[in-house]
């Protein structure tokens, strides 16, 4: 039907090229940009056709070891002989512009155009979650055939979850190359060709200018802030500590600093917010308040003071329920909490507490403690939800076009 394809053979072969697509940008909610893309350079080599005479005057132009060029070099031999591996990955423009006049001394290797993360601020960095080359285990069980050996993909945050979106499509285009490897131009004028098509931007609502006060307030501390819109339950603001500066792990020396940051015995990688375990402090009494309700161990009016609570408080009279709210009294709780767990005509007291725990804990859950909120970041921790109370639902991202609106 198509003898085009033999009578190139005699000469030439077919080169099957993977334009990999910008990933999508990250705004806040005012439309400021979070996260956008800054073009970079990736160094192939195809071993069967490298030829390098003089080894450290390589290294000196690319600024490698020599331990690492011959490593570098193993590693792609074992991939495939006749194959383009990656050697050097995310060589900045200045980079490239120093060292593409020496490639032609240089046979087998090739750039290709890339792009690395790049961060208006360095903030949100455990939220935003980073990129990095996908895994054999990943490559291997991947569902659909898109990604290849050395390709970037989410790992964490927000990248992570919305990877299928902010990756967008990749291209593809047909080169004629000689027997020598040499590129003879577009085949068939590239008419099968495929343009990529860049990832879809997100718009969270997150308020870049809030989310950096809160980063500032958690200098030098470990722990989280949750800044939240109570009427829709948009996050504003969502600050782990200690934390990282996303940068660190967007450039050619990820593996340096990912192993320095996993070393950290304070965990900075962590995203505590919805991973981490809190105590939730008096922000359980109105809950407690509520079921003791429920379970008509208390009324509005009933009067509690801290005697026989073997937790102090601040000092003052008997309360009701209203005033043991307002000055978050320790022993009034202690006490209705006492009262909801022997709420039950079973003599014996080990059962008696038994029952009512079980009692107790059917209720508490009615408020989603001990469940998944389902917030769209990765490793929510339903377990911390017994212990941590902040939020129902968190950031909203908003995709252009028909996409549905998705909770974060």
């Amino acid at each position: 039907m198509d003898d085009t394809y033999e009578r190139a053979a005699d000469n030439n072969a077919i080169r099957k090229v993977v334009q990999v697509p910008f990933r999508g940008e990250i705004y806040d909610r005012n439309k400021k940009l979070i996260v956008y893309n800054t073009p970079v350079y990736d160094l192939y080599i195809t071993p069967r056709k490298a030829r390098v005479q003089d080894t450290l005057r390589f290294c000196r132009i690319f600024d490698i070891r020599k331990r690492d060029f011959d490593s570098l070099t193993t590693i792609a031999k074992r991939f495939s002989k006749v194959r383009p591996s990656l050697f050097l990955r995310q060589l900045s423009k200045e980079d490239f512009a120093r060292v593409q006049d020496a490639l032609v001394d240089y046979p087998g290797f090739t750039f290709s155009t890339n792009a690395r993360r790049t961060y208006q601020a360095p903030t949100m960095a455990n939220a935003l979650g980073y990129i990095g080359e996908i895994s054999p285990e990943r490559l291997e069980n991947q569902e659909e055939e898109y990604y290849q050996q050395g390709d970037y993909i989410g790992v964490t945050g927000l990248e992570k979850q919305y990877e299928d979106v902010l990756r967008g499509q990749r291209g593809v285009k047909y080169m004629m190359v000689n027997s020598n490897g040499v590129e003879k131009g577009a085949y068939k004028n590239g008419a099968l060709d495929i343009n990529p098509v860049a990832g879809t931007n997100l718009i969270s609502s997150v308020d870049l200018g809030v989310q950096e006060l809160a980063d500032s307030l958690m200098q030098n501390k470990v722990g989280s802030i949750v800044a939240i819109e109570p009427k829709t339950g948009e996050v504003i603001a969502m600050a782990s500590a200690p934390t990282y500066d996303p940068f660190l792990l967007s450039g050619r020396n990820f593996s340096k600093y990912y192993r320095t940051l996993a070393l950290n015995n304070l965990n900075p990688l962590l995203n505590r917010p919805p991973s981490a375990y809190y105590r939730p402090g008096s922000t359980f009494k109105i809950i407690q308040s509520l079921v003791g309700l429920q379970m008509g161990v208390i009324t509005p009016n009933t009067i509690q003071g801290d005697g026989g609570s073997p937790m102090h408080c601040h000092g003052h009279s008997a309360l009701n329920l209203r005033g043991a709210i307002m000055q978050s009294c320790n022993g009034y709780f202690y006490h209705t909490f006492k009262r909801m767990i022997y709420n039950n005509n079973e003599p014996n007291l080990f059962k008696k507490s038994a029952i009512g725990l079980r009692k107790w804990d059917e209720l508490v859950a009615k408020f989603g403690i001990g469940q998944e909120l389902g917030i769209d970041l990765p490793n929510e921790k339903e377990e911390s939800y017994r212990t941590w109370i902040t939020i129902t639902k968190s950031i909203k991202v908003s995709l252009p076009g028909n996409f549905p609106i998705s909770t974060l």
